[in-house]
């Protein structure tokens, strides 16, 4: 069964809004899609590698990531973190968000 995160509805106490933890991890990939030169490594059976997890109250994104020939990793990352983190709160509201990206090598 999926990890939800759970938000009130601020602006009229009509009930709750639950949200997977699958969504956060789609709207992580996909936003890696507006910037060029870094990937998600693919995913496999046994292996995801885009996860979600609360933790502290925070939501913790972990990527598994390439990165093209010739760009700037540590650059490229904060790009990344930033926009991921910017699409999640205009998406969801949330934005005590966590991105971590582990850097797994290197595409042409």
């Amino acid at each position: 069964m999926a990890d939800y995160i759970v938000a009130k509805n601020r602006e009229q106490n009509i009930g709750i809004i639950g949200l997977s933890t699958a969504v956060f991890e789609s709207i992580a990939a996909f936003s890696l899609e507006d910037i060029s030169g870094i990937k998600v490594v693919p995913s496999t059976r046994f292996k995801k590698n885009v996860t979600c997890k609360v933790e502290e109250g925070k939501i913790n994104i972990n990527l598994n990531v390439t990165v093209k020939t010739g760009n700037n990793i540590n650059e490229i990352c904060r790009k990344v973190q930033k926009h991921i983190v910017n699409v999640i709160d205009n998406m969801t509201d949330f934005n005590d968000i966590v991105v971590n990206l582990d850097v797994r090598g290197f595409y042409i």
